[in-house]
């Protein structure tokens, strides 16, 4: 009987991954072309995809490799294609015909974060692009180190906590430092997340990102029936619902203190003038009937999104600069030159003028961000057939992905590319590279708009936390354990220990 049952589910399974990815001639012609393992009749190469996500990376890293930096898989007869050359990403990155992220992964974040800048596109995702763009000004950037700075006071006494000698997970604590910033630049509120260890918005949002990547990952949980007879569904409800109720009531306070008389008033470039929290200006331009902002929704669509991309990202990229300065210790030594200097000469660290100045903590940011990208792959769908100049043709409808993690780590643009070397981001060195050789922050008309915003926080919170502690590595064994979920993750912490500076 149970034997029966077994038959019945997995014939129910082939016969719904076969509906779901329908033979495509174009897919055959041009796939079978491109370097790639060859696939099983019916299910392809679906049976390669390993259970965890670690392996996953193992995986393409099999694929770079055994085929070089263009390779495919056939997940049943759908055709999957992914680069690592900068030639190649050039040509889907910069077309503004190839802004479409690809649905097989971004369409699983829509029952979170709808159709907002991250998932949306055509003309939604380029009125949007247009009315927050002026929120990154770089006036409003200046007046938000100060909210750095404080933030990161408040994480400096968390940290003295942990001058024991002993190896911690900083990355808890990092994560709650993020999130309070992004909270109070973002949306005008103070969380003091820092000072709540049990926030249910940071283990939900995480939990929902295991959720999304596995289900990216596995062609059998991307079938709607199946992913909910796993119970992944309800599952996924109950995050969202956590989530959702988050930003709802952020939404709700500040939109209380707003009044339409308030809105009208304001000028088309008042985000420039003063201090605007971005949830401010697009409650402002809903209330003066700003077509691009019509309701509550289209609202909490952007507020989620930055809530996820500006904390959990930014998380990522403080947590492993901090592991790679633990492990070099000439390294943070010039950091400490660096920024000890600017203190000498008397100037404000916590500045903007200063931050532009931190020339070598910058280039360390960079090169930590080259290793360990927070977005490890973009995905985009392709609307037309695409000529790449390494020769092949990827057809149009075929699930295209840019491996950023890859990208960084080819020899072509990064001599000894395993190795930390903050060295590559000398000018000498950039002034040669291929200018989509280095992508953490995508490139083309969808690069990620808080990019400039992202790298002053990197900055500032590294600059005080060098400035305060000597950071040492973990001396136990401790190796990172990549986790390529949507954000790049370490499945085993961020282990570092500290002591103060005397």
């Amino acid at each position: 009987m149970l034997a029966a049952i077994s038959i019945v589910l997995f014939t129910v399974v082939i016969f719904l991954l076969w509906k779901h990815f329908q033979a495509n001639r174009k897919f055959i012609v041009y796939g079978d072309k491109i370097p790639g393992p060859k696939g099983l009749p019916i299910v392809g190469n679906a049976l390669m995809i390993p259970i965890s996500r670690a392996d996953g990376l193992e995986l393409r890293r099999h694929l770079v490799k055994e085929y070089g930096h263009i390779s495919r898989l056939w997940m049943g007869n759908m055709l999957t294609v992914f680069l690592s050359d900068a030639d190649d990403c050039e040509v889907i990155l910069k077309d503004p015909k190839h802004i479409t992220k690809s649905l097989v992964i971004y369409s699983f974040f829509h029952p979170w974060l709808g159709t907002g800048l991250l998932t949306s596109s055509g003309e939604k995702w380029h009125s949007r692009r247009k009315a927050i763009t002026p929120t990154f000004h770089f006036k409003i950037l200046e007046q938000f180190t100060n909210i750095f700075d404080k933030n990161g006071t408040i994480l400096i006494n968390r940290l003295k906590e942990y001058c024991d000698g002993k190896i911690f997970d900083v990355q808890p604590l990092i994560s709650r430092y993020t999130l309070d910033i992004i909270c109070e630049t973002a949306m005008g509120i103070q969380i003091n997340a820092q000072n709540d260890p049990n926030s249910s918005y940071i283990t939900s949002l995480r939990n929902l990102c295991q959720l999304i990547s596995d289900r990216a990952r596995k062609p059998w949980l991307q079938n709607d029936f199946l992913y909910t007879l796993t119970g992944k569904r309800r599952e996924e409800d109950k995050l969202i619902k956590t989530l959702h109720d988050f930003t709802n009531k952020v939404i709700q306070a500040k939109s209380v203190t707003l009044s339409e008389s308030e809105h009208t008033s304001h000028t088309k470039d008042e985000g420039i003038k003063e201090k605007t929290a971005f949830l401010e200006l697009l409650l402002k331009m809903k209330m003066s009937g700003n077509p691009t902002f019509k309701t509550y929704s289209d609202i909490r669509e952007e507020v989620d999104t930055f809530m996820f991309e500006g904390h959990d990202t930014t998380s990522a990229a403080i947590s492993f600069a901090l592991v790679q300065i633990s492990k070099h210790k000439d390294v943070q030594d010039k950091i400490y030159d660096e920024v000890a200097s600017l203190v000498e000469s008397g100037a404000d660290i916590s500045s903007y003028e200063s931050l532009q100045k931190m020339k070598y903590l910058e280039s360390v940011i960079k090169e930590s961000l080259r290793l360990f990208p927070s977005v490890p792959i973009i995905g985009r769908e392709l609307i037309e057939d695409v000529y790449l100049p390494s020769g092949y043709t990827v057809p149009k409808g075929a699930m295209l992905f840019i491996s950023v993690f890859f990208l960084h780590r080819n020899e072509k643009y990064f001599p000894n590319p395993e190795v930390f070397n903050p060295d590559n981001f000398l000018y000498e060195s950039t002034n040669k590279r291929h200018p989509y050789g280095y992508i953490p922050f995508s490139a083309g008309p969808r690069n990620c708009i808080g990019q400039k915003f992202a790298m002053l926080e990197l900055k500032s919170v590294l600059a005080k936390i060098i400035l305060e502690f000597e950071i040492e590595p973990a001396d136990d064994g401790w190796e990172l354990e990549l986790d390529p979920n949507v954000v790049l993750q370490s499945s085993n912490g961020h282990r570092i220990k500290i002591k103060p500076r005397i």
